[in-house]
């Protein structure tokens, strides 16, 4: 091999890679120019040291160091990325953190395959047994499904569905960490009703529909399950997500494709990413959240109960947001804009319009107001510390007595008290005169005589008798 040198021009910013005259050997490499060998060298054998990546070669007598094998610095490379070195550096730093990139974090390790649009599987006469694999792949998704042996995190399934579509059959799901993915973008249809049961599994485990047309319906009673849409068309029947039992580790997610079906949603994480959408969502005890979301007439979210939704940067077109009470409803300026907004008097309502989604006509620099408020607080001195306080002042004179108030209400009437002694008796009042003398009467009948009886002569003594009113004389002889 020949030696080249000065092969990066700095005045130019290409690489010149020089040929000199000597052709050069390629020895084992050392740690460091410290042990570079001093005996035993040819003219022109060569070494790399691994703590710095030079090239040293032998002249004869010396190790001359050749510098770096590659002159190369960032600013010289040519087609290079826009972006910073520490800006990529963070992006592999913080790569696949969110639940979606499962793929690319932890790698599927098992893939069957699903093509209903094979003839030639048992019990055709000669035909091949369905294993999964892509030259003797399952006929129904089910059976895919069954064939999934202890899923978990290291060890998922993907399952293949080729193009076609998958009408009648009934689909149970009651394994995670299975990704179901057309091979075709929407090209796979699926309209039998899907059944999402309890997984094994204590803790939220996923499953996740890629690039499919599904317009047979979902229900999901499940505990700790994670339904995830990716770019799938779904339509036709509703969907229902309703675990059983609560455990706040149920998660419904769309991410893009068009969703346009009557969905129930109770106890659920819901996030809808991207994306249009045509339909109605009741979502009851749940965080509902919509970011960057096509929604479109006639879009309508109902809220019931302990709710928080969150709607941000959404093209909105004559969406409504029923908010009933006891929900919270944040949202936009954008999303508002576009909105019907119906809420109970004891709902919330918060506005939450962020300055970095709030494009700056300023003169200040900057294309959003964040950026503009940024670069004010860059240019503007800082405050300097608070001053002590000064001295409490002299109290003021006492003002003018206000005006009397208006007399209070009359109060209620106590009670009755107890019963005094009785006073000594007064003087007797003078006489009244005397009256006037009265007409007097008619005189009355006379009555028959009274007159008493001579008492008869002689001799001899008597006594008067008087009997039922007649006097008598009567002889006492």
């Amino acid at each position: 091999m020949g030696l080249y040198k000065n092969k990066f021009n700095t005045r130019t910013g290409q690489f010149n890679l020089v040929p000199s005259n000597a052709v050069i050997a390629f020895k084992e490499s050392v740690a460091n120019a410290a042990a570079l060998p001093a005996v035993g060298n040819s003219q022109n054998d060569a070494r790399i040291t691994d703590d710095t990546g030079h090239l040293y070669v032998w002249s004869g007598t010396a190790w001359v160091d050749q510098g770096d094998m590659m002159d190369l610095n960032w600013s010289a490379i040519d087609g290079k990325p826009s972006s910073a070195v520490a800006d990529i550096d963070e992006a592999v730093t913080k790569r696949h953190s969110q639940d979606t990139d499962q793929y690319l974090t932890t790698q599927v390790k098992n893939v069957l395959y699903v093509d209903g649009n094979r003839t030639d599987a048992l019990p055709t006469p000669g035909g091949y047994t369905p294993n999964g694999s892509i030259t003797k792949p399952f006929i129904k998704i089910q059976d895919a499904i069954d064939a999934v042996t202890a899923p978990s995190a290291t060890n998922k399934y993907l399952i293949e569905i080729a193009p076609g579509a998958y009408y009648s059959d009934a689909i149970a799901i009651n394994k995670v960490y299975v990704t179901f993915r057309s091979c075709g973008l929407q090209g796979a249809r699926i309209s039998g009703a899907i059944t999402v049961t309890n997984p094994s599994s204590p803790t939220p485990e996923q499953i996740t529909f890629v690039g499919l047309r599904i317009s047979g319906g979902l229900t999901c009673l499940a505990s700790h399950i994670a339904i995830n849409c990716v770019d799938c068309n779904v339509t036709g029947s509703a969907w229902v997500m309703n675990p059983t039992i609560p455990t706040d580790d149920e998660y419904f997610q769309v991410f893009g494709g068009l969703y346009n079906v009557t969905t129930t949603l109770t106890n659920v994480y819901t996030y809808l990413m991207g994306g249009g959408y045509y339909c109605t969502f009741t979502a009851t005890n749940c965080e509902f959240n919509i970011n960057n979301a096509d929604i479109n007439d006639p879009f309508q979210v109902t809220l019931n109960g302990t709710v928080i939704a969150s709607a941000y940067g959404d093209r909105a077109g004559n969406s409504k947001f029923i908010v009933n009470a006891g929900a919270t409803l944040n949202i936009d300026a954008d999303t508002e804009g576009g909105s019907v907004l119906t809420l109970d008097p004891a709902a919330i309502l918060n506005r939450t319009t962020k300055a970095s989604n709030v494009k700056n006509d300023s003169s200040v620099s900057g294309a959003t107001v964040k950026n503009a408020l940024e670069t004010l607080g860059a240019i503007l001195p800082v405050p300097g510390p608070a001053g002590t306080t000064g001295a409490v002042g002299t109290t003021g004179a006492v003002g003018t007595t206000g005006a009397d108030g208006a007399v209070g209400t009359t109060g209620a009437v106590g009670t009755t008290g107890e019963v005094g002694t009785t006073g000594a008796v007064g003087t007797t009042g003078a006489v009244g005169t005397t009256g006037a003398v009265g007409t007097t009467g008619a005189v009355g009948t006379t009555g028959a005589s009274n007159e008493l009886p001579i008492p008869p002569g002689g001799d001899g003594e008597y006594h008067l008798k008087i009997l039922s009113g007649v006097a008598s004389w009567v002889s006492s002889t």
